[in-house]
C-alpha cells in the first residue's frame, strides 16, 4: 500500500480486517465520523432493537442506494457468481426463519460449546448482516466468500462455477 500510495498519489486507505483507516505514506490514523457509512457497510452491526424492530407492523422500509436506487434490506439480490443460483434461493430463504436470520443478525456465531465459529459460519454471518443491512451502497451483495467458505468445507461438491441442486445445498 506505502509503495502504490507513492506511485499513484493515493493517499488513503483502510485495513478491511479492522476498518481503521490510514494516511499513506505518512502512516497516521485517519479518525473521522464521515467515514463512518463506509465502515458499516465493511462490517454491518445490529443491536437487540435494530433486530427486534425489523419484524414490527409497517417496517418495510425501502431504503437507497448511492445511485438512488430504491432496495429493500433482507431482499437485496445476491450476485450469480458463474452458477451460484443454486445456493443464493437457499440463503434468502433461511434468512426469511425469524430466529436463524436474529442470530445471526446479531452477530451469534460460536459453535457447539462456545466453540470458535467456523469459517463457513462466519461467512454465512457477514452474508446476513451486509444482506440486511440499512445503509447498504447497492441493492445486491456478493455471496463470493460465502461460496467459497462453501466449497471448501464441501470439499468442491458445491463450486461457484457448477449447477447445483438447491435441496441437496440445503
Amino acid at each position: 500500500a506505502y509503495t502504490h500510495a507513492l506511485e499513484e498519489g493515493h493517499s488513503i486507505f483502510m485495513k478491511l480486517s479492522t476498518g481503521q483507516v490510514f494516511a499513506l505514506p505518512d502512516g497516521y490514523e485517519v479518525v473521522d465520523q464521515s467515514l463512518q457509512d463506509i465502515k458499516q457497510v465493511l462490517n454491518p452491526t445490529f443491536s437487540r432493537e435494530d433486530v427486534a424492530s425489523l419484524d414490527a407492523p409497517g417496517s418495510e422500509r425501502w431504503e437507497r442506494t448511492l445511485s438512488g436506487e430504491p432496495y429493500l434490506p433482507g431482499m437485496v439480490g445476491l450476485n450469480n457468481l458463474k452458477a451460484t443460483d443454486y445456493a443464493n434461493v437457499v440463503v434468502h430463504a433461511l434468512l426469511r426463519v425469524r430466529p436463524f436470520r436474529d442470530h445471526f443478525l446479531l452477530g451469534g456465531q460460536a459453535g457447539q460449546g462456545g466453540a470458535a465459529p467456523t469459517p463457513l459460519v462466519e461467512k454465512f454471518g457477514e452474508l446476513c448482516r451486509k444482506m440486511w443491512n440499512k445503509g447498504s451502497f447497492k441493492g445486491q451483495v456478493s455471496p463470493l466468500e460465502f461460496l467459497l467458505a462453501v466449497q471448501e468445507r464441501s470439499k468442491k461438491r458445491f463450486s461457484v462455477d457448477a449447477q447445483a441442486d438447491p435441496v441437496t445445498f440445503l
